[in-house]
């Protein structure tokens, strides 16, 4: 008989153990994932939090910002940047806006061609150094440099008759040295790329291949500078560049 209460008791003892283990087992669980529930659910609404309240906080100090420098610009008194009128100066005009200089400037031209017609290569020399010193922004200007650089190769010889050689090398290197920087500024110029081929395969022998390469480069923008009678005509070339031209055509 106490044998079989004893092991009623274990048996009793072994079922409580069982059912509080499983219990256990089922209850720990959920109350695991409860707790990380809670937990995700409040990490996300701490997220939400923060990132609703950043661009609010930004805004309102943008806010307070720009009011406080409105108010600034508003208690600060206006000032005018407008001068008075007795204190304005009035640019003088630019002769490329004055009538009555580029009608001088044309007149200066007009007569500086004309003495090249009459081979008045010294006076026309001097009408294109007017034209050149009073109205250097002029465009007419650019062609009065190059025409006085080519006469200034011609009255180099006029001048000298071969008397001061040192004075007539002087004016031909400087005859050279201008058509050179012609060349820098009206880049893609037909005549100054001739001019100068025809100048350097005459009086410098050691730049001929730099002479054929400018003369290359004037005849892709005007063939018509390799036809002696059109430059005499045309472009009044004087007598000593077409001297200089024909050589250089000739290869001589």
């Amino acid at each position: 008989m106490n044998a079989r209460l004893i092991k009623t008791e274990k048996s009793t003892k072994c079922t409580k153990t069982e059912a509080t283990k499983a219990i256990s087992q089922s209850v720990l669980p959920n109350r695991r994932d409860a707790i990380f529930s809670a937990i995700s659910l409040s990490s996300i609404l701490i997220i939400q939090s923060a990132s609703a309240s950043i661009p609010l906080t930004i805004k309102s100090n943008e806010r307070a910002s720009a009011m406080a420098e409105i108010g600034g610009r508003m208690s600060q008194p206006r000032t005018s940047q407008r001068q008075p009128r007795q204190q304005r100066q009035l640019s003088p005009p630019s002769p490329e806006s004055d009538p009555a200089q580029i009608k001088q400037a044309i007149d200066l031209y007009q007569k500086a061609r004309q003495a090249s017609q009459d081979e008045d290569y010294q006076l026309a020399y001097d009408y294109y150094n007017t034209l050149i010193t009073k109205y250097p922004g002029l465009a007419l200007s650019e062609r009065a440099r190059v025409a006085r650089a080519i006469l200034l190769y011609q009255i180099s010889i006029d001048n000298n008759n071969n008397h001061n050689a040192s004075s007539k090398k002087q004016q031909i290197s400087m005859a050279i040295a201008q058509l050179e920087d012609e060349e820098v500024s009206l880049s893609g110029s037909a005549e100054v790329s001739a001019a100068l081929a025809a100048m350097l395969w005459t009086e410098r022998p050691g730049q001929r291949e730099r002479a054929e390469s400018l003369w290359e480069a004037s005849q892709e923008f005007d063939k018509r500078f390799s036809d002696v009678e059109w430059v005499v005509r045309e472009k009044l070339w004087p007598p000593r560049l077409v001297d200089a031209l024909k050589k250089f055509l000739s290869m001589s």
